[in-house]
């Protein structure tokens, strides 16, 4: 079976690699620059991963979720979704219409069209485009 570099180079990294796959991949690491580049660049990492601590489940955890799932109240990712943004929607929503309704009252100039002032655009003249031109000539 031929193994892709990546493939090779994670198991070597984790010490997982069969007397077969160390073969190719000692072949790989010695023939190739870069794969030596990646594998001595993910080593480190690797490391700091590993001298993490180690958590584990509180007693009864996989307990409770497969009852969770026996009953049926596992959620789906939609689900979630949109109990997670359902009060965010209104909130956006009230302040977009401030921030409209701002830029409308206290901003806005009266050479400014309502579309400029709702999007609190400077206002457009003639004088504001030939300062743009002259700055990029």
């Amino acid at each position: 079976m031929s193994w892709s570099d990546d493939e090779l180079m994670a198991r070597a990294l984790v010490g997982e690699l069969t007397p077969d796959q160390e073969r190719e991949w000692n072949a790989r690491w010695v023939a190739s620059p870069a794969v030596r580049f990646d594998f001595d660049a993910l080593v480190p990492v690797v490391a700091e991963v590993e001298a993490l601590p180690s958590v584990a489940f509180e007693g009864g955890f996989a307990d409770r979720v497969m009852a969770r799932v026996s009953r049926g109240t596992v959620f789906s990712f939609d689900d979630a979704l949109r109990r997670q943004f359902r009060w965010i929607a209104p909130m956006a929503a009230a302040a977009s219409i401030v921030l409209l309704a701002l830029n409308v009252s206290v901003f806005s100039q009266p050479e400014q069209s309502t579309l400029e002032a709702v999007a609190g655009l400077d206002p457009i003249t003639v004088e504001s485009v030939y300062s743009i031109g002259e700055g990029v000539l």
